[in-house]
C-alpha cells in the first residue's frame, strides 16, 4: 500500500514547466508547440512577430528565477526592427551588426542564466531565400538596383527544392553565430545545446524548398497533392500558406491546417522531450563464456548530444569504462537528434565461477542499467 501511495503522489506532482521563447516563426507554431509537448508537461509560450533575442533576455532570465523551469528554449530567427537591435551612431544595420549583436546577446543570456542550472535549447531557424547578386553588382546599391529591375515571378506548381528564378537558398545570419556562441559555452560547461529548427523543412541537398514530401499522416484532406505538401507561406519565409502578414514579420493567424508549422514545432519538442529524458538506455545481453562475461546494450546522456556516453561495466567489485559509440539505428529512430552511434558491447575477463554483473551509464545521474548473476565457465 505504501508503494502505491507514493506512486499516486508522484504522478499527482507539478508538471515540469517548458518556457520557448520566439518569434514570429514561434508564434504562428505556439498551438502546435503545446498540443505536441502535451499534458505531461507546463508548456508556456512567448513570442511576438518582429522580435529579437534582446526583447526578451531579462525576462528570460526572470522567469528562469521565478519558475524554475526543466529547460528553456530560445528560437529567433535574426529579426533586426525593434529598438533595442537599433546599432549605434555610425554603424549600419546590415548582416555583420546584427550577427554580432546576437552573438553577444546570447553570450550574455547563457552566462546570466548559468547560475539557475537551467538547461537551454537554442533552436537555429530554417533556410531562407535570398535574391542572387550578379557577378558585376559589386556594391550594395547596384545589388539593390539589380534587384528592383527583375521582377518576383513565382511558378505555377513548386518541385522539392526549386527556387524562384534569380533566388538562391541560405542559412540566415544568426545560423553560424549561434554554432559558435553555443560550442564556446559548452566548451565552458554549459547546460545549452543547438538543434536545426528547419530540418524537418529543408529540401534534400539541405536548403530552402516551398514544398517537401508529405507526412504519413498528411493526406489530399490535409493539403497534400502528388505526394508532396506546401511548408513555407506565399512570403516564402513563414509557414502558413494562407496567412496575412503584417510588417515586420507579424502574423494574423493561420486557421488552416500548416505542414510548416507542424515541423517546425516537431523539431522544437522533439529537442525538448529529448533533454528532459535525462541519462537512460538499456542492458540488453549479458552472457557469461569461458573466462570472460560479455555485455551489450545502449545508453545515452542529452547533454552531450550526439557524443557518446561513458558507460561502466563492473564484474563483482571491479570495473571497466567502455564509451557507447557503436551504431544503434534503432535507437537514433526513437531519439532523432541524438544519432545512431549510442551502443556498447565489450567482454570482461573473469574468473570461473558465479559473478554479479552491473552496469552504469554515466551522466546526471548516473543510471543503473541493470544488474544480472552469471556463471563464467574456466
Amino acid at each position: 500500500m505504501a508503494v502505491l501511495a507514493g506512486l499516486g503522489l508522484a504522478a499527482c506532482g507539478p508538471k515540469r514547466v517548458v518556457m520557448v521563447y520566439g518569434d514570429s516563426l514561434v508564434w504562428e507554431s505556439q498551438g502546435d508547440i503545446t498540443w505536441q509537448m502535451g499534458d505531461t508537461y507546463d508548456t508556456r509560450v512567448v513570442s511576438l512577430g518582429g522580435t529579437a533575442l534582446c526583447d526578451y533576455s531579462d525576462q528570460i532570465v526572470s522567469d528562469a528565477v521565478a519558475l524554475r523551469p526543466s529547460v528553456v528554449v530560445v528560437a529567433f530567427s535574426g529579426n533586426a526592427f525593434t529598438e533595442c537591435m537599433q546599432p549605434p551612431a555610425g554603424r549600419l544595420n546590415d548582416a555583420a551588426w546584427q550577427g554580432e549583436k546576437y552573438g553577444a546577446d546570447l553570450t550574455a543570456l547563457l552566462e546570466r542564466l548559468a547560475p539557475t542550472g537551467v538547461p537551454v535549447i537554442v533552436v537555429s531557424p530554417p533556410p531562407a531565400l535570398r535574391r542572387t547578386v550578379p557577378a558585376n553588382a559589386t556594391t550594395p546599391e547596384a545589388a539593390a538596383a539589380a534587384a528592383a529591375a527583375s521582377p518576383v515571378v513565382l511558378p505555377d506548381r513548386w518541385d522539392v527544392g526549386q527556387r524562384p528564378d534569380g533566388f538562391e537558398s541560405t542559412d540566415v545570419v544568426v545560423v553560424p553565430v549561434y554554432r559558435d556562441v553555443v560550442a564556446s559555452a559548452r566548451a565552458r560547461g554549459r547546460d545549452v545545446m543547438l538543434i536545426d529548427g528547419g530540418r524537418l523543412l529543408r529540401a534534400p541537398d539541405g536548403g530552402w524548398t516551398k514544398v517537401a514530401p508529405c507526412l504519413p499522416f498528411e493526406g489530399a484532406e490535409w493539403g497534400c497533392r502528388d505526394g508532396v505538401i506546401d511548408v513555407r507561406g506565399p512570403d516564402l519565409g513563414h509557414f502558413c500558406t494562407q496567412a496575412a502578414y503584417g510588417p515586420e514579420g507579424v502574423v494574423a493567424g493561420c486557421g488552416i491546417w500548416s505542414s510548416g508549422e507542424w515541423r517546425y514545432s516537431t523539431a522544437i519538442t522533439d529537442a525538448a522531450k529529448y533533454r528532459l529524458v535525462g541519462t537512460t538506455g538499456s542492458l540488453d545481453t549479458v552472457t557469461g563464456g569461458a573466462g570472460a562475461v560479455t555485455v551489450a546494450g545502449w545508453a545515452l546522456d542529452p547533454r552531450t548530444g550526439a557524443e557518446p556516453t561513458a558507460v561502466h561495466v563492473y564484474v563483482d567489485h571491479a570495473g571497466v569504462a567502455v564509451a557507447a559509440d557503436q551504431l544503434r539505428p534503432d535507437v537514433g529512430a526513437v531519439y532523432p537528434l541524438a544519432g545512431d552511434a549510442h551502443g556498447f558491447a565489450t567482454s570482461v575477463a573473469a574468473s570461473p565461477g558465479a559473478h554479479q554483473v552491473c552496469v552504469f551509464a554515466i551522466g546526471a545521474p548516473n543510471v543503473q542499467l541493470g544488474c544480472v548473476g552469471v556463471l563464467v565457465t574456466g
